[in-house]
């Protein structure tokens, strides 16, 4: 069965289930300018509607702003196992993406309150900025986190 059948059975006929259709595709996902960085590999010896499909999302990225590259080949139709290729890819995705934060440093506990079951918590954040987020859990089973008002509860809290 060729996969244009394979769509049919999954969304129907396009005739009848046009809406459908472009949700099951990426430029469904690349709608907007926060759409994810992408990189595009396609061979000039692809079938016409390969080449294409990749021309058209790549000229829709550039209308929206969105970081992307193209990059073209002649190994058929097949995943890249080109050194170079792959090369520029890790160095696309690792220019664009965000490196692991920190591990916290020492956590300082002060003014404890047994009887209302209280205590400060104070957390080294280790040269993370702002934008990393802290959860505080107690290393029971099943785990607890502390949540907004104080109290242990199952829903992690940032």
């Amino acid at each position: 069965m060729d996969i244009y059948n394979r769509f049919v059975t999954a969304w129907g006929q396009t005739a009848t289930n046009l809406a459908v259709w472009p949700m099951q595709g990426a430029p469904y996902y690349l709608a907007t300018t926060s759409s994810a960085p992408v990189f595009l590999s396609y061979n000039t010896d692809d079938a016409a509607w390969y080449v294409y499909q990749a021309q058209w999302l790549a000229t829709n990225l550039a209308t929206l702003g969105v970081p992307h590259q193209v990059a073209t080949g002649t190994s058929g139709h097949k995943v890249t196992t080109n050194f170079t290729t792959l090369t520029n890819i890790y160095n696309f995705f690792k220019a664009r993406t965000n490196a692991l934060p920190n591990r916290p440093g020492a956590t300082a506990l002060s003014n404890f309150d047994t009887n209302a079951g209280l205590v400060d918590v104070a957390t080294n954040a280790n040269g993370n900025g702002a934008p990393v987020l802290y959860a505080i859990y107690a290393n029971t089973t099943p785990r607890k986190w502390v949540q907004t008002n104080g109290v242990m509860g199952s829903n992690v809290v940032w």
